[in-house]
C-alpha cells in the first residue's frame, strides 16, 4: 500500500484550477491511493500548516487552496458549531467568487449533477463487486453471501 505522503497532497491540491472542485476521494486517487483514503486526505488538509489562516488571510493569500475539495455529496461540511459554520460560509463564498455553482441546498452543483472533475491519468480506482444474491450453502444449510468453506469458484 502507498502511504499517506503530505507534500504529495498538498501539491495535487494546488494543482486544482480555480473555479474546479474535487472531492477527498478523486483526490485520495490522484496521489496514488484508493478513494477509502478520503478522510485520511480531509485529515491531512485539516492539519495543513496554514490550518487557521482563512481568518485573516484572503484566499489569494494561501499557498493550498483547500476549500477546491469537497466532500462526495458535494456539501462542504457538515454545520457543527459556530466555527465550522464561519468556515463553510468563507469557504462557499472564496468558492461562488471563483464561479463554482450551488444549488439550492448548498451543494456544489457539478456533483449534485454527476459532472465530476476527471480523474488522474493512471489513477487507481475503487473495485466494488457486483451484487450476489445470497445462495444456500450445502454445507452449512443457511443461506448466506459466502462461506469460505463452499463460496461459488473456490
Amino acid at each position: 500500500m502507498t502511504s499517506l505522503n503530505s507534500e504529495a497532497i498538498y501539491a495535487a491540491v494546488r494543482d486544482i484550477p480555480a473555479g474546479t472542485v474535487i472531492t477527498y476521494g478523486d483526490l485520495a486517487e490522484r496521489v496514488g491511493l484508493t478513494r477509502n483514503h478520503a478522510r485520511a486526505v480531509g485529515n491531512v488538509l485539516g492539519n495543513r500548516p496554514d490550518n487557521d489562516a482563512w481568518m485573516t488571510t484572503p484566499a489569494e493569500g494561501h499557498d493550498i487552496p483547500w476549500w477546491r475539495v469537497v466532500k462526495a455529496d458535494g456539501t462542504l461540511l457538515a454545520d457543527q458549531d459556530d466555527n465550522t459554520h464561519r468556515w463553510v460560509d468563507w469557504a462557499r463564498a472564496v468558492l461562488v467568487s471563483e464561479g463554482v455553482e450551488f444549488t439550492e441546498d448548498g451543494r456544489v452543483a457539478s456533483l449534485a449533477s454527476g459532472n465530476r472533475h476527471p480523474r488522474a491519468i493512471g489513477a487507481r480506482t475503487s473495485q466494488s463487486r457486483p451484487y450476489r444474491e445470497p445462495a444456500p450453502c450445502w454445507r452449512h444449510e443457511t443461506i448466506q453471501h459466502s462461506c469460505r468453506d463452499c463460496a461459488p469458484g473456490r
